[in-house]
């Protein structure tokens, strides 16, 4: 299975995602990113059990502002699902080895797919450096964030609410797209958080008055 996914977008919805991974190489199963492709979009998707995030992409999404589409590449891939969870380390590489500036990310990756091990290419017509690695998926009990983030979405009005402010910091770090939206489900229910259409997250409330940080 083979998925041809701009340099900005691959590299960009993982990079989303590393900030919300759990920390701790002992809980194996949210120690990283699992990638998806639903057979109509690419996901990235990680939590450190406080907060949530799912970073998406479409073949159909215009190009980031300054970028240049490559006309001869046609984006996307076959039908078929799949999903591979990155070790947190691998993903990080990930991103470190294909991230190119931003004028020049719009270059075609190859995401090759063979039962959990992902292969990510880049060719040398390109313009750039041919390059290839491959990173083995975990066999993990990844939770389904998905399925929680759209179980809670049920809007609350609230009078007071707080929130880590370490926590909150790392979806600054997310791709602005958009400006970053909160909604609330309740005073001590996952409060949702929306940058444009293709960033969705979640983070849990901390007691009012307790100082707290992200991994309180």
């Amino acid at each position: 299975m083979t998925l041809t996914v701009p340099t900005w977008d691959l590299v960009g919805v993982i990079a989303d995602c590393v900030p919300f991974a759990h920390p701790d190489d002992e809980l194996p199963m949210l120690h990283g990113v699992r990638v998806e492709w639903d057979g109509r979009m690419l996901h990235a998707l990680a939590t450190d059990q406080l907060r949530i995030a799912c970073s998406s992409w479409h073949p159909d999404d215009d190009p980031g502002p300054g970028q240049q589409d490559h006309l001869l590449s046609r984006w996307g891939g076959p039908a078929d699902p799949w999903g591979v969870f990155l070790t947190l380390d691998d993903a990080k590489k990930l991103v470190s080895v294909y991230k190119l500036p931003a004028k020049q990310a719009r270059a075609p990756l190859t995401v090759e797919v063979d039962l959990a091990r992902l292969t990510v290419r880049r060719a040398s017509d390109t313009g750039h450096p041919a390059i290839a690695a491959a990173f083995d998926g975990l066999d993990v009990d990844f939770p389904d964030v998905r399925r929680l983030l759209a179980k809670a979405a049920s809007l609350e009005r609230v009078d007071q609410v707080a929130f880590s402010g370490t926590g909150l910091a790392d979806f600054g770090r997310v791709r602005q797209v958009a400006p970053l939206e909160l909604r609330f489900t309740g005073p001590t229910s996952l409060a949702h958080v929306a940058i444009g259409s293709r960033f969705t997250g979640g983070i849990l409330p901390v007691k009012l008055g307790k100082t707290a940080s992200g991994r309180s």
